[in-house]
Parts: structure tokens; C-alpha cells; sequence
């Protein structure tokens, strides 16, 4: 996978592209420590972001957040911003 080359990657900022879902293939990027996802139109946030560890996530406030991720943050797993 192209994404699976970026194995190194610590930051991506996809703020504000239209997106509304992400690819599986991202929770390839075991390295990456934050993920703006603000300004995307996604109904409820994607849970491939709970895959990748310690992962800090920006994400707009109308996006819903499953109880599996909320849970993931409650155990500071994962950060996640509105």
C-alpha cells in the first residue's frame, strides 16, 4: 500500500479536505502521534485512528465518537480534540 510507505511519518494534517472516511491502510502509520482531521465532514470518526497508538487527533465538533474511542481516551490511549 502507498500509505504503508510512510511508515515514519509522525504528523498528517488532512484539515478541511472533504473527507468522510479513512482508509484502513492508516493504521499502518504505527509512528504517527497527530492527525488533524478538523474541517471534515465525517458523521462519526473513523475507528481506524484507535488502531495506532498514542495518537493525538483533531477532529470538528459535529463528528460523533464511538464509545470503543472514547474508551481508548479514557485510558490515555488516545487524544482526542474538538
Amino acid at each position: 500500500s502507498e500509505i504503508g510507505g510512510l511508515e515514519n511519518l509522525e504528523q498528517l494534517t488532512l484539515h478541511d479536505n472533504r473527507l468522510t472516511e479513512l482508509p484502513e491502510e492508516l493504521a499502518l502509520l504505527q509512528n504517527l502521534k497527530y492527525l488533524d482531521l478538523g474541517a471534515n465532514p465525517f458523521e462519526v470518526l473513523p475507528e481506524v485512528v484507535g488502531e495506532i497508538p498514542n495518537l493525538t487527533v483533531s477532529v470538528s465538533d459535529s463528528a460523533q465518537i464511538s464509545e470503543a474511542l472514547l474508551d481508548l481516551e479514557r485510558r490515555g490511549q488516545l487524544t482526542i480534540y474538538r
